[in-house]
């Protein structure tokens, strides 16, 4: 838990503490000879004022421990470890000042990762990369210093539910008064999840994102605050007017029917195919459970019930001249153009859906004519 991992940045923060003293100590007996300047001497006096708590009598109890004297960390673990140290130091904050005076390349570090991370979201080439973000947030570094505090993730998730508790909506504008940090990090989820999705690295990840989903997070601003249960009841509307749940990308009566529906197909692709996906099995059970057609191609009408249809449409009116546009049944004047327009392709070497089969029942019901090869295109 956090308890357990602040103990762990607090123990090597004390390990890094005994390296300094000892090498600092071993430094005085190797320089005695040679001269140092003031400024050098200065660090030396408070070296061997800290070095008073390492005595040789807890060295040899540290050695009995094979304590590790020797860094072996790496470039990136050594600069972690300074910024730990400065955050044991600092009430845990890391936010080194640029022109640091004990360690001014620290406040570089720290500046230079802002910089990097800022680029990074940019879509612009950076060393950052979503393992080093992940490090860094783990011991409580802020990206903005305008963001402040060093609340962890758990933190602000906490944060969210009251604000949720509180408004009835995880809608935290991206300029929040009452708590900027929070609406600074909400909007950061979004963009993360952004990234996540579309298979680019990213500090969003299952586990977080179930967690958001389980308070019902809005991943996008621009979505409709409807809860999943009115996009099911609209659903139900629709298709007790129109026979399905087929709404057009650009519905007129209500275009955002039309997102969401486009929108479910392609979370639920990539639900199907193991991506991340903001799709639930419990989602799935409620659309298929009102007739939702995952693949619009496998939901359209057989071709042989439109048949039927228009053999209906002859013994009614004596013909197949259904009007294009034919209010009673506007998907058969649809399909009806729609053949005559395959048939003008039929024996071309153009992509035709009608077969020779297709062909010989619509002529035998009086749609098609049959015409020679030559007066084919006057159709």
């Amino acid at each position: 838990g956090d308890r357990e991992e602040e103990l762990l940045l607090m123990l090597r923060s004390w390990i890094r503490e005994l390296r300094y003293i000892r090498n600092a100590d071993d430094l005085d007996v190797d320089n005695s000879s040679k001269k140092r300047s003031a400024k050098h001497r200065q660090k030396q006096q408070q070296r061997r004022c800290d070095a008073e708590n390492l005595t040789p009598e807890r060295i040899s109890q540290l050695n009995d421990l094979t304590f590790p004297w020797k860094n072996n960390l790496t470039q990136w673990q050594t600069w972690l470890d300074d910024l730990m140290h400065y955050r044991a130091k600092n009430n845990g904050d890391c936010n080194v000042p640029l022109k640091f005076p004990e360690h001014p390349p620290l406040g570089n570090f720290v500046n230079r990762q802002r910089v990097e991370y800022k680029k990074w979201r940019q879509g612009k080439p950076s060393s950052m990369t979503s393992t080093k973000i992940q490090d860094l947030e783990r011991i409580g570094f802020v990206w903005s210093v305008r963001e402040g505090g060093h609340s962890s993730w758990d933190e602000r998730l906490a944060e969210l539910v009251s604000y949720q508790r509180e408004h009835g909506n995880t809608l935290v504008p991206k300029k929040y008064p009452q708590n900027p940090s929070l609406g600074y990090w909400v909007n950061e989820q979004r963009f993360q999840y952004q990234r996540y999705i579309n298979g680019k690295s990213s500090t969003m990840n299952k586990k977080r994102q179930e967690r958001l989903n389980y308070i019902n997070f809005k991943w996008s601003v621009r979505e409709s605050p409807r809860e999943f249960s009115e996009w099911i009841k609209l659903l139900k509307e629709y298709k007790n007017q129109w026979g399905n749940c087929n709404v057009p990308l650009k519905y007129e009566q209500d275009a955002s029917l039309g997102a969401f529906v486009n929108n479910a197909r392609t979370q639920y692709k990539k639900f199907q195919s193991g991506l991340p996906s903001n799709m639930t099995q419990e989602k799935i059970d409620q659309l298929e459970g009102i007739g939702f057609v995952w693949n619009v191609r496998e939901g359209r009408t057989p071709w042989s019930q439109r048949f039927e249809e228009l053999k209906e449409y002859k013994e009614k009116h004596g013909d197949c001249n259904v009007p294009k546009k034919w209010t009673e049944n506007p998907k058969l004047a649809t399909w009806v153009t729609k053949q005559l327009s395959q048939y003008r392709l039929y024996g071309t070497c153009k992509s035709c859906t009608l077969t020779e089969d297709k062909v010989d029942k619509l002529t035998e019901l009086g749609l098609l004519q049959p015409v020679s090869g030559e007066t084919m295109n006057n159709i």
